[in-house]
């Protein structure tokens, strides 16, 4: 592993320390405005805290929301059921579970309203339950701890040396066009390296495309001159997720080409030009894709489905090459507009169309599993708290609420949330030496800020460093809080020694209830979003489901993208289980293809059509069942064949369209049956070994 992921950057020390100038502004604030808990106004700038000012200001609106929210909950609930404890217990927890169920299924910049709402409950309604005549008191100081924290971390990072989001998400979109350039140019090469490419970079590739989705939902909150690029650089992103299948589609048919030896001297020639058009993204102008679409389009005039099954390899190793072409002259053309300031006028022509919004993943299963045990985890700290009389037991109920908030987003939430046991001792450490230690020696305020800027600010480096991005925020977090300042010093033992032990026991309970309630490991999420795409391509198959092929492509990639960073995924296992969801992807589209003609189809194609989408709905309702994919049926061999026989003797206008959306099916589920022989060459074969027989 590299040294350099550990090393900050000038970018780090920037942030680390505007980070802490925001939080040394926050707590000044809560102090001179005399605040119960102005630590908190410190730890949520840590909390909200992020490298991108457009990002931060995205999120800042959407926290303050759900702050708001989070208080008028407390408001409503604590002071009319604070005399039954069990009852208020369980609906505080249901509030929690409810907005922590809507942030998952939203994964949006709105899902920090929601967790928002969730934890602030959980910071604010436990521990005023001692005190339930104060809880208008206390609810509205710590709304003005949390809001003068986020203000503060909003309005530094907007003004203080600015991290603008425009022109990272512009290198993001280079380094991603560049890969993939990479991967079309392997694709095509005449040698036989590019599966363990597509391996490779295909899952990675899909989870760089959702995170540069991410990004852009934040682009309009930025301050620089992409700020209006939100529509061009969506558009960019439809026709990136369809890059992807195209590509590995591609690479397929050409290789199933050249074991029959079907690639003749034109199409080397050809597919010697595209190469050489991707290699100059530069300097290529929208003229020279227009040469090569003309030369794609005379090969097509020329190849003839009654040529066998070369013939119709060939004519669809060109119409791939051909939506090569133009989804890839898209992207730059779109990419150019971006960089050059355009906004949403002027938007450049594209080649190709995409319909609709993309699609995001949203498993509600998980989302209320996780929902679930968070109502476990608060149960069980609720009912020590109560059963013992321990008189930090609501803080421990918060932190274990709080953990479990932060770690919902991720597929295996528990061992993060164990994870957090390092920091929280730790912070528990520093706190006790900045409490007993150097604070009683710091005898003014500018002695305390640098007392505190000696711990903040190299921990605020671990926030910006990837590698240890998790620890560092939780670090700055709990010790924040575990700190406790005050506008005087009032350091205690018990104290510490209480909040310490409650911070503890909180995540333990946390991580141990999510335990028994999580299945446990990320394979059990990769398996639930595989058979997520097999009930989405059964419903297609059916026709029940209408999609375009973008939205498809986006959803498919949007799961593929959400497991690639996880380790599972780094193993062989991992890889080819991507490969296997990407061809499943591939056999959506031509799915979608054959419903979108089907209305048309005269009655025989149509009938043999219908036989196909039956038994290709039937094979991926068994996987569902089996939650695993069984081998496609025979049946559903011969089904595509027999409309393959149908679709060559027919002489309807989108003929070529039929045939490639069955011959995509036939390559995609059976890639080692034998190459299919339209009906007009088996009769050939049979004359000729007639006439031979006879002959001999």
């Amino acid at each position: 592993m590299s040294a350099s992921r550990y090393l900050p950057d000038r970018a780090a020390w920037i942030f680390a320390i505007k980070t802490f100038v925001a939080a040394m502004l926050a707590l000044y604030i809560a102090f001179a405005a005399g605040l119960e808990r102005p630590y908190w106004a410190m730890a949520t700038v840590y909390i909200v805290a992020n490298p991108l000012s457009g990002a931060l200001r995205s999120k800042a609106v959407y926290r303050l929301l759900g702050t708001l929210a989070g208080a008028i909950a407390t408001i409503a609930t604590v002071p009319n059921l604070v005399n039954t404890p069990e009852l208020l217990s369980a609906v505080l927890a249901l509030w929690i579970a409810g907005c922590l169920y809507l942030a998952m299924v939203d994964r949006t910049p709105r899902a920090y309203a929601f967790i928002l709402a969730g934890y602030t409950v959980a910071i604010v309604g436990f521990p005023v339950v001692e005190v339930p005549g104060a809880v208008w008191d206390i609810v509205v100081s710590r709304t003005e701890e949390i809001a003068i924290g986020v203000i503060c971390a909003t309005l530094v990072s907007s003004l203080v040396f600015p991290s603008h989001l425009g022109p990272v998400l512009g290198a993001r979109i280079v380094a991603w066009l560049r890969d993939v350039d990479r991967l079309a140019v392997d694709a095509i090469a005449p040698d036989e390296a590019t599966p363990v490419e597509a391996r490779r970079f295909g899952p990675r590739l899909a989870a760089e495309a959702v995170g540069i989705r991410a990004m852009t939902t934040h682009l309009s909150y930025d301050t620089s001159a992409l700020k209006d690029a939100v529509r061009p650089a969506t558009e960019l992103q439809q026709r990136m997720v369809m890059t992807l299948p195209l590509i590995a589609s591609l690479r397929d048919r050409l290789a199933d080409l050249r074991a029959l030896g079907g690639v003749t001297e034109p199409l080397e020639a050809l597919l010697t030009k595209v190469r050489g058009w991707i290699a100059s993204a530069a300097t290529a102008q929208p003229a020279d894709a227009a040469l090569l679409r003309g030369e794609i389009a005379q090969l097509q005039d020329q190849a003839d489905l009654a040529a066998g099954w070369e013939g119709v390899l060939l004519i669809s190793v060109l119409e791939r090459l051909r939506e090569l072409v133009d989804w890839r002259q898209d992207c730059l053309a779109l990419y150019l507009h971006i960089i050059g300031g355009g906004g949403r006028r002027n938007m450049p022509r594209s080649a190709m169309d995409v319909a609709g919004e993309m699609t995001l993943d949203r498993d509600h299963g998980v989302a209320a599993l996780r929902g679930a045990a968070v109502v476990v985890v608060i149960f069980i700290t609720c009912a020590y708290w109560i059963g013992t009389g321990w008189a930090d037991g609501a803080q421990a109920v918060m932190l274990a609420a709080v953990a479990c908030c932060f770690t919902a987003l991720q597929d295996d939430p528990v061992p993060s949330i164990w994870g957090l046991m390092v920091p929280v001792t730790i912070s528990a450490a520093c706190a006790a030496i900045g409490q007993f230690v150097i604070l009683p020696l710091a005898s003014s305020p500018e002695m305390l800020v640098i007392a505190a800027g000696a711990f903040f600010i190299p921990a605020g480096l671990l926030m910006e460093i990837p590698a240890t991005q998790r620890f560092g925020g939780a670090l700055t977090v709990f010790t924040a809080t575990l700190l406790a300042l005050q506008g005087s010093y009032s350091a205690d033992f018990a104290t510490w020694a209480n909040g310490t032990a409650a911070a503890l026991f909180g995540v333990a309970v946390a991580a141990a209830g999510s335990a028994l309630v999580l299945p446990a490991g990320v394979a059990w999420s990769v398996r639930r979003r595989l058979r997520a795409n097999w009930a989405d391509l059964a419903a297609v198959a059916r026709g029940r489901k209408p999609m375009a092929r973008a939205l498809l492509a986006g959803l498919f990639l949007d799961r593929i993208g959400l497991l690639a960073p996880s380790p599972a995924m780094v193993t062989t296992n991992g890889q080819m289980t991507a490969v296997a969801a990407m061809t499943d992807l591939r056999v959506g589209i031509n799915l979608i293809d054959l419903n979108a003609l089907r209305r048309e189809m005269p009655s025989e194609l149509g009938a043999a059509v219908d036989d196909v989408l039956r038994e290709a709905a039937a094979h991926f309702t068994r996987a569902v069942a089996r939650d695993a994919m069984p081998p496609a049926p025979a049946s559903l061999l011969q089904a595509i064949d027999r409309a393959l026989d149908a679709a060559t003797a027919t002489t309807t206008s989108f003929k070529r369209n039929v045939v490639l959306g069955l011959a995509g099916l036939r390559c995609n589920l059976f890639p080692a049956a034998a190459a299919y022989a339209p009906p007009a060459v088996a009769d050939v074969a049979v004359l000729v070994l007639s006439d031979e027989g006879v002959a001999g």
